[in-house]
């Protein structure tokens, strides 16, 4: 049987709906990817805060520094800012970050935060350096002077510090992160009876169900579950799995952070250069 013959038969009702059957192989069918895509989560609150310590998780505020070293910078030489400061130690019990250190995220204070279409892993754009262990700290008077972003386009104000507290949770597949996934067909065939290649060109009330069944992840600040970029082929590595989302930044216009297009910013990382602590190639987006 051809698939628009299939189609047909199995959601070709008219325009009457969905039938009780059909309704429940959908929602069978959904149970089972949200069971088969569990992934583990850490959800982020943001607050404004003028007291931090130089090693605590925190958005913006006075970069951890070692003694030594020196500042990331851009091409042009500027220093980039240091948009997020994770704690490994601060977060709750999880198998996404590391158990102990320091991971920092710098971007560009120019507005190309977001990415760059011709070289979305530029050093010069973003970088993402990891601490294993902590020394002593480069005294914050000490480039003070140099580290100033006032009036640049950052999601934030660049002199606004934000204390962050974590809750650990559970994400699933949304329909967008779905139809972009091809291993999960079996399941669509265990279910259906139809073998397909890909998840698109699917009956209109059928795709309608899906999203409300598979909803996009809350807009919150976060660390693992799915990403839900704009291109979803940007979140996918080179073995067709969904990247490892390293730190999402939401809009979040009651504490003062606007991220382009009210939307956020998103850093994703391929599953094996994460498990080898290789920041190199982060994707940055939105």
């Amino acid at each position: 049987m051809g698939i628009w013959q299939w189609i047909e038969k199995i959601f070709g009702d008219g325009e009457d709906g969905l039938t009780e059957k059909q309704l429940i192989r959908l929602e069978n069918f959904a149970e089972a990817v949200k069971a088969a895509t569990a992934r583990e989560v850490i959800h982020i609150e943001a607050q404004p805060s003028t007291d931090l310590a130089i090693t605590d998780s925190k958005f913006g505020g006075v970069p951890y520094l070692p003694q030594g070293a020196a500042l990331p910078t851009a091409r042009n030489g500027k220093p980039l800012f240091m948009l997020a400061q994770i704690n490994c130690e601060q977060l709750p019990e999880n198998s996404i970050y590391p158990k102990k250190g320091l991971l920092q995220i710098w971007v560009a204070a120019n507005g190309k935060y977001c990415g760059n279409q011709y070289n979305p892993y530029s050093p010069n754009t973003q970088r993402v350096i990891y601490y294993p262990t902590l020394d002593e700290a480069t005294n914050y008077d000490d480039f003070k002077q140099v580290y100033q972003f006032e009036g640049k386009p950052l999601p934030f104000a660049s002199t606004q510090a934000y204390r962050l507290s974590f809750n650990k949770g559970i994400d699933t597949f949304s329909y967008e992160n779905l139809r972009f996934n091809h291993s999960l067909l079996p399941l669509w065939q265990n279910h259906f009876g139809e073998r397909r290649d890909h998840f698109r060109l699917l009956p209109e009330r059928v795709e309608e169900k899906l999203r409300k069944l598979l909803p996009p992840s809350p807009r919150v600040h976060r660390i693992g579950g799915y990403s839900d970029v704009e291109d979803m082929v940007e979140a996918i590595d080179n073995n067709g799995l969904p990247k490892i989302l390293l730190l999402r930044i939401d809009t979040d216009e009651k504490v003062g952070i606007h991220c382009r297009d009210n939307d956020s910013v998103n850093f994703l990382i391929g599953k094996e250069d994460f498990e080898a602590l290789d920041f190199s190639r982060v994707q940055h987006s939105i």
